[in-house]
């Protein structure tokens, strides 16, 4: 039985195809390590690019909005922070806290105690 449902929140646009690599690794990881605590996990942005174009700004938009929509089905948003934060996660952690979805923030180690941001 899972413990609660977690919306992942990382980075994924990258400037090349290494960085690219990374921040879906780092999505991964995160989905991963919540998933092995006991939580349900959603990470829009590793499947939303397998049907809408990321490099398209119509698809990209409608991605992050229909992703957005899924955070009220959340009980937290993780924020992963290794890469930084990118536009479209400010908007993510914005809609969060006002449909008053707790948002922590977890730094670059997945181990160490997360932090609300």
């Amino acid at each position: 039985m899972t413990k609660a449902t977690v919306y992942i929140c990382s980075p994924y646009r990258a400037d090349t195809k290494e960085q690219l690599k990374k921040h879906i690794e780092y999505a991964k990881e995160l989905s991963r390590a919540w998933v092995i605590k006991g939580f349900s996990v959603i990470t829009p942005h590793l499947y939303y690019v397998n049907f809408l174009d990321d490099n398209d700004e119509v698809e990209r938009e409608l991605g992050l909005q229909s992703a957005r929509a899924l955070i009220g089905n959340c009980d937290l948003v993780v924020v992963g922070t290794k890469y930084g934060i990118s536009e479209g996660m400010k908007a993510e952690i914005e809609y969060a806290k006002q449909t008053y979805t707790l948002v922590v923030n977890v730094d670059e180690s997945i181990s160490k105690e997360s932090s609300v941001i």
